[in-house]
């Protein structure tokens, strides 16, 4: 029994695909990679599933999504309370890891601050020096806000406060390797 029964209704709890490993405390549920589609549930589909993670009888759900910035990527990762980020010290993984997370954090943002038009224009226009708004940061979007609106300051601050994430670092071969978090901090 496969996730992809839990998706396509043929089992109705998500509890029903456990299985049970060798290793005594650990679980798999195995992904569904057969069904078309399973990476891009459909709302209904993604509400459910979420809605049963948080039922599992488990202390601990590692949710391994592969790579990509789709927006049910970015949902599952903000659905977390104990976001990982797992990369390499090459390059492109960095960047890739970067990207994502930026993503992540936008896609976070724009969904906390969806009826906040003021907020939302000024994450829409970052970075664009054609607008004249010299928000190339996120410090530069706080500290706009902070000068202009105190109380979104603190709302946006809050925001970013809460926001948590662990950064790993796999395929470490020497200490060099070891400063790849502070690249992507």
């Amino acid at each position: 029994v496969t996730l992809e029964h839990f998706l396509t209704k043929k089992v109705t709890r998500l509890e029903d695909t456990v299985i049970e490993t060798a290793v005594e405390g650990i679980n798999l549920i195995c992904g569904a990679d057969d069904l078309m589609g399973s990476a891009n549930p459909t709302f209904a589909q993604k509400f459910r599933l979420l809605q049963q993670i948080e039922e599992l009888p488990a202390q601990y759900v590692l949710f391994d999504q592969g790579a990509g910035t789709s927006f049910n990527t970015l949902d599952f990762f903000n659905f977390s309370g104990g976001k990982i980020a797992l990369f390499t010290s090459q390059t492109t993984s960095l960047q890739n890891a970067y990207g994502f997370i930026k993503s992540a954090l936008y896609r976070k943002l724009s969904r906390d601050f969806a009826k906040d038009d003021e907020i939302l224009q000024c994450l829409y226009q970052g970075g664009d020096a054609s607008n004249g708004n010299g928000f190339n940061t996120i410090q530069d979007l706080l500290d706009h806000f902070k000068a202009v609106n105190p109380d979104k300051h603190a709302r946006l601050s809050q925001a970013l406060w809460d926001y948590h994430l662990f950064l790993v670092v796999n395929m470490v071969r020497s200490n060099a390797d070891l400063k790849a978090p502070e690249i992507i901090r």
